[in-house]
């Protein structure tokens, strides 16, 4: 998998943050909003440059026992109204191999608009109905869902995802929106667009 969207994404939130790079010490905790959309893009970036050191995991050796948990982070960009709303944010999942299952939260976002104020977005997302081994043995599907509010305003958003296990053994995750079903409403009015992506390291 081509994580092109993550790219994309990090363009729409240089609109809202200035990057200077990463030490490579991720999870930080920031004093304000606008230092945790800084922090927090650096450390998605420097993340994604690790994880993509290795390349995507083999499908003989994808583990069919146990369980693996990964911390990330997850990047949205929202079009509505000629104005991207970008928000980061963390993500948390748990694969579980016996059953071939996959879930997780985001959470603890951060953003706004390029011309306004950056504040944080209270809620999660759930990601559930997570299935490891589709479409390819070292990838997942599922779906997320669910409420952020934040700047007066109130955005839900849903959708499937996709996803590629990186690293034998496996390393970390990539995942990002299925375009074709993604949804997203802020204070009711459906957006022009909507993007979502993961990137997160087994722990």
């Amino acid at each position: 998998m081509n994580f092109v969207v993550y790219s994309s994404l990090t363009v729409t939130l240089l609109l809202t943050a200035c990057s200077t790079g990463s030490d490579g010490v991720y999870r930080r905790t920031y004093p304000t909003p606008e230092e945790a959309v800084v922090g927090r893009l650096e450390e998605a970036e420097q993340m994604a440059d690790d994880l993509n050191q290795y390349s995507n995991t083999s499908f003989s050796e994808m583990p069919t026992k146990g369980t693996a948990t990964f911390a990330g982070f997850s990047i949205i960009a929202v079009d509505a109204s000629s104005r991207t709303l970008a928000l980061v944010g963390l993500a948390d999942l748990k694969a579980n191999f016996d059953t071939s299952r996959i879930s997780g939260t985001m959470s603890d976002f951060n953003g706004g608009y390029a011309d306004g104020d950056i504040n944080a977005y209270n809620g999660e997302l759930a990601i559930k109905n997570g299935n490891i081994g589709l479409p390819t043995p070292n990838g997942f599907v599922a779906d997320y869902s669910g409420k952020l509010t934040g700047n007066g305003e109130t955005v839900v958003l849903g959708g499937d995802i996709n996803g590629v296990f990186k690293g034998t053994r496996i390393r970390g995750l990539f995942a990002a929106s299925d375009p074709a079903t993604t949804t997203a409403t802020i204070d009711g009015t459906p957006a022009d667009d909507s993007v979502l992506a993961i990137v997160a390291k087994k722990n």
